[in-house]
Formats: C-alpha cells, sequence, structure tokens
C-alpha cells in the first residue's frame, strides 16, 4: 500500500468512527473552528498581532493536547501566543509560510493521488481492525472518545510521513520552495502577508470546523473533499484571495488612516 492510499485509509476510517464519537467533542470544537475562521478570514488583520498570537495558540495548544498534559498543551499554546505576539512579523511570517506549504502538499496529493483512491476505494480489511463503528447506536464517553482521536492523529502523522517518503524529490521542492518564499515575502510585506495569514487560517478553520460538525450527524464528507480534491483547493485559495482583498481595502487600521489622512488635511490647510 502507497502512502497515498495509506492517508486516505485513514481518513476513510475516521469517517467511520466519528458517528461514535461524543458530540461535545466535534459540534463544540466545530462551532468554535466556524466562528473563528469568519472573524479571521474577514477581519482579523484589524488586530493582527492578537489574531496571530490566537492562531499560534490554537495551532500549538490544539496538536499538543494530543501528545502531552492538557495544562502543559494549553502552557506550551500561551507560551507560542506571547511569542507571536511580540514577534508579530516573523509569527506571521511563519504562519504564511505554514498555511502555504499545507495548501501546496494538499494540491501535490490530489495530483498525485490515484484516480480509485481518490474515488473512495473500500478500506482493505487490515486496516479496519482499528476502526470504532457505533455499537447499537450507543456514542462514546467523552474519554473514550479522546483516546481514540488520540491515535487517529498518531495515524495521520504517519500517513504524512509516508506520502513524504514516496513523493518524488521535484515535489518536495515545490513544496519547501513555496514555504522559503512566502516567508521571505512575509517577512518583508507585513501587511500583506497579515491579511494573507489571516484570511487563510480563517477559510481552514472554518472548513475544519464544518467537517467535524458533519461528521458528528453521520456525513461522509471527507470522501466527496478526497473525490474532488482539486476544486476544493482551488475554492480555498479563491477563498482566501477574496478575504484577502476585502480585508486589504475595508479593514485598514486606525493609524494607517490617519497617515493618510494627515496629507489631505496638511493640503487644505495650506
Amino acid at each position: 500500500m502507497n502512502g497515498f492510499a495509506g492517508m486516505l485509509d485513514v481518513f476513510t476510517q475516521f469517517e467511520q468512527s466519528a458517528v461514535a464519537y461524543h458530540p461535545l467533542l466535534m459540534v463544540g470544537p466545530g462551532l468554535v473552528g466556524v466562528f473563528l475562521g469568519i472573524f479571521l478570514w474577514l477581519g482579523g488583520s484589524l488586530c493582527a498581532r492578537i489574531s496571530a498570537g490566537l492562531v499560534w495558540w490554537v495551532l500549538v495548544a490544539g496538536l499538543g493536547i494530543f501528545y502531552m498534559k492538557p495544562l502543559a498543551a494549553l502552557g506550551m499554546g500561551l507560551m507560542a501566543c506571547m511569542i507571536a505576539m511580540i514577534m508579530k512579523r516573523f509569527s506571521t511570517g511563519l504562519l504564511t509560510s505554514v498555511l502555504a506549504m499545507f495548501l501546496v502538499f494538499l494540491a501535490v496529493c490530489q495530483a498525485k493521488g490515484s484516480p480509485e483512491n481518490a474515488n473512495g476505494r473500500p478500506v482493505s480489511q487490515s486496516s479496519m481492525k482499528t476502526a470504532m463503528p457505533t455499537a447499537g447506536g450507543t456514542r462514546l464517553g467523552i474519554p473514550e472518545t479522546f483516546e481514540d482521536l488520540k491515535g487517529r492523529v498518531s495515524d495521520v502523522y504517519r500517513a504524512g510521513l509516508q506520502v513524504g517518503q514516496v513523493l518524488e524529490i521535484k515535489y518536495l521542492v515545490v513544496v519547501g520552495v513555496s514555504g522559503f518564499f512566502t516567508l521571505l515575502i512575509g517577512c518583508v510585506a507585513g501587511r500583506l502577508a497579515e491579511t494573507v495569514s489571516c484570511a487563510a487560517a480563517g477559510v481552514l478553520l472554518m472548513w475544519g470546523g464544518m467537517v467535524l460538525m458533519l461528521l458528528s450527524k453521520g456525513a461522509l464528507p471527507l470522501r466527496g473533499l478526497a473525490a474532488h480534491g482539486g476544486t476544493y483547493v482551488a475554492m480555498m485559495c479563491a477563498m482566501i484571495g477574496v478575504g484577502a482583498l476585502e480585508q486589504l481595502l475595508f479593514c485598514a487600521k486606525p493609524k494607517d488612516r490617519q497617515k493618510h489622512a494627515k496629507p489631505s488635511s496638511d493640503k487644505k490647510g495650506n
């Protein structure tokens, strides 16, 4: 089984198991992701320092909670938040770089994945042993749901490593170069990086939140995303562009407005 098939198997198992999860751990984060994503997508750059810290806190704490104790994960997230707010320009550029590499990686996976896998082939019996479908329509408790989610995150991490191993070197170079130049542009063009990173983080949070809520209701959105990955990646990029443009045009900071207003006021006085 190649790396792409392994990753598709992981997400297929997650879809089949998600209906058994406790709704609080699916709908709650889903709603938070949607509302926070809308704010970042359309107006996150109004308070770019807070937005950068918040996104880094969600990223670090959200991933860390699956590998360490909850309080330690929250502490690591808070530390990342403080560093991001202090080093705003660099943290914004780094966030833009990470998001760009993620989107490019998704596009590469879609381009290189085999058609039969993308169209939802059945999960192999060897991998089905880790799936946890509902038993008699009952849902798991919060501790059991959380423990199974920890295993799913580890499976995604291992599948991502496998995909990286089977990818040709030229595609890895494309992912790396996109991240490097995005980081460089982000550190130089601060205002542009703020709007793009806020819009990208908002779009990903919105989509992730909607997927979680759909999964909690027994829907299978990941199969559709895999079958038409190129279309959805293009939609995400278009939404990021719209959000970034909207923030550049209508979300100017008060200091920037004052700078633009001073020359006009000086001319009137003369």
